[in-house]
């Protein structure tokens, strides 16, 4: 591919725990001993509920961070199968894919998680950005804009769409 993207990890993690009452992870400077300890304590809690599908989904960015992308995948395929309709899973899910470069499923997991919350600025700037791998240009284009247009201040999405320009 000739176009450069701003794709963020921190993306993915930033601010989808803040409501939690297990371990929280919101930044991307967080120590691998850290990631390390707050693995061991989803995975006790999962041990102890393994139908919340809201856990699976935490240990999904601790994978994700930690590049075990195969993993991640796994645990949002499990929170989905748990409980569908959950936008946040479809979402990360759909980066996931991105890093995979699964990017006809990254489309379908990030249009699921446009339908579940239409005003989600992150959503639409990451479909695009798959789209834009699949060369879809056009359909990127309108997704940057729908990101700009929830979010007017989201940087990443501007620098995305100069780049198709």
């Amino acid at each position: 591919m000739r176009f450069r993207l701003l794709f963020m990890g921190i993306l993915f993690v930033g601010g989808v725990l803040s409501s939690c009452r297990t371990p929280e992870y919101t930044s991307s400077s967080v120590r691998e001993s850290d990631l390390e300890y707050l693995l061991n304590q989803y995975d006790r809690t999962i041990a102890k509920n393994p139908e919340s599908a809201e856990v699976y989904i935490k240990r999904s960015l601790i994978y994700y961070h930690q590049g075990r992308y195969e993993e991640a995948l796994e645990d949002l395929n499990y929170a989905n199968a748990l409980k569908d309709g959950n936008a946040i899973a479809y979402y990360n899910r759909g980066l996931v894919n991105i890093r995979l470069k699964k990017f006809v499923a990254a489309d379908e997991d990030l249009s699921r998680a446009i339908l579940l919350n239409a005003e989600d600025s992150k959503s639409y700037h990451h479909r695009a950005v798959a789209r834009q791998y699949l060369e879809d240009n056009q359909k990127a284009l309108e997704d940057y804009d729908s990101a700009i247009t929830y979010d007017p201040k989201y940087e990443a999405a501007y620098v995305n769409k100069g780049y198709l320009l």
